[in-house]
């Protein structure tokens, strides 16, 4: 469960923990990434969909939704929290 840590106000943790929050249908992001208003979501297909199975994508501060990976930095990081 959550290994938070603080930074700044902002409670944070790792990205084992920020997948649990996005499968609990929670966005996040990270304190590092230098646009704001990023955040990452969890896709699940429906009926309608065309994919087969759930994928993460990332919402850019205009609204443009991007399907995502995390990198190795993304990874490693421990500054994920939840977008409320």
């Amino acid at each position: 469960m959550d290994k938070a840590v603080m930074i700044g106000n902002t409670k944070c943790f790792d990205f084992p923990d920020a997948y649990r929050h996005l499968d609990n249908n929670k966005s996040v992001a990270r304190v590092g990434w230098h646009g704001k208003g990023l955040k990452i979501t969890m896709q699940r297909p429906d009926k309608n969909s065309k994919m087969g199975t759930s994928y993460l994508y990332i919402t850019m501060p205009d609204g443009t939704n991007i399907p995502w990976l995390p990198s190795q930095t993304d990874l490693s990081r421990v500054d994920w929290y939840i977008v409320e």
